[in-house]
């Protein structure tokens, strides 16, 4: 049996609409809500939500150093968990290791530990190890590049492959080095 707790713009122990783009519990417990309009942590004894981020929040990830990375449509936050101290990165063209694009759709940590970001103008990684960002396109002469911009899905498969889903593309798999190695399409995107 489903509970379900509803929204109530006037109420500021709720959420202020219905919508919900992601829900996550950290590694300390706290539960997480985010949508269209904001970021919310919610204590799941009192159903009482506090807004965290007033800012559109579409996927949240924990990495293995305890800080949260938080993709919304104003860029890249990152919550520290043990400071309790969120930060934001933003898009910057006069800076080739600013994220690619300020509207992010997801997040995914691979097995080495890279962020994955990906938005609606294509994927950013972020390499811990080299403390920058690497940003990957779709190029309409090159096959060998994801078939869309718009990257909506990213996961790891057991052998290493990533998997990148796209808003109107299909799937490609490229292996660990983004070497592509195929893609599946609709039949309505030849």
């Amino acid at each position: 049996e489903f509970h379900i707790i509803h929204e109530d713009p006037d109420d500021i122990t709720k959420k202020r609409d219905n919508d919900v783009a992601i829900y996550f519990e950290d590694s300390e417990g706290t539960f997480w809500v985010g949508g269209t309009d904001g970021l919310y942590t919610m204590d799941k004894s009192t159903e009482e939500f506090t807004k965290k981020i007033p800012i559109s929040t579409f996927d949240i990830y924990e990495d293995n150093n305890h800080r949260l990375w938080i993709a919304t449509g104003s860029g890249l936050f990152t919550y520290d968990l043990q400071t309790k101290e969120f930060s934001n990165s933003l898009r910057n063209d006069n800076n080739q290791n600013s994220i690619v694009n300020d509207h992010l759709n997801k997040i995914f940590i691979d097995r080495a530990g890279n962020i994955w970001l990906g938005s609606i103008s294509g994927i950013s990684i972020f390499r811990p190890s080299k403390n920058k960002f690497k940003h990957y396109y779709h190029i309409a002469e090159n096959p060998n590049t994801p078939a869309s911009n718009h990257i909506t899905a990213i996961l790891q498969d057991n052998q290493n492959r990533i998997w990148l889903g796209s808003a109107n593309k299909g799937v490609d798999f490229f292996d660990e080095h983004l070497n592509k190695l195929g893609d599946y399409k609709s039949a309505n995107n030849n």
